[in-house]
């Protein structure tokens, strides 16, 4: 594609897919991977009739299930800093919507906004670290006095 065919701004485009995290340790448990196995060997037996997509549909939606059933997900640990804010998720959120889109696309336009972002967030995050720094010592000095 030439450079007129391509959006403005690719990173509108860009969706990030959030896949559960599931406890894989646990299938080192071997009736962990017995239960898993005859999950999958059940719902993999009856394929007549089907057209490929739903085949295809059939086992991923197995798979899945049959993951979180047999060895569960595991929680995401979100930062629980006093000074961790929607705007620093935000703009992290954008710094890796640019990094994707240059390394999809490949070009020092986007590599600039790319480094941009991301010196972005790091001055974002430590102002709002000063911030913080300097509310909890005015509480300090309030109460001493």
């Amino acid at each position: 594609r030439t450079e007129t065919n391509q959006p403005k701004n690719p990173t509108e485009n860009l969706q990030v897919i959030e896949e559960p995290r599931y406890k894989f340790e646990s299938f080192r448990i071997e009736s962990t991977q017995n239960l898993y196995q005859r999950r999958l060997d059940e719902k993999f037996m009856d394929t007549e009739g089907l057209t490929l997509n739903e085949i295809y549909n059939n086992i991923k939606d197995s798979l899945k299930k049959d993951t979180q059933e047999a060895i569960g997900i595991q929680e995401v640990k979100r930062s629980n800093k006093i000074w961790w804010n929607e705007e620093i998720s935000d703009s992290i959120d954008m710094k890796k919507k640019k990094y994707i889109t240059w390394l999809h696309l490949n070009r020092d336009k986007f590599l600039h906004e790319n480094k941009a972002a991301k010196n972005e967030v790091r001055s974002l995050i430590k102002t709002e670290k000063n911030n913080s720094l300097d509310q909890h010592c005015q509480q300090i000095e309030t109460l001493i006095g």
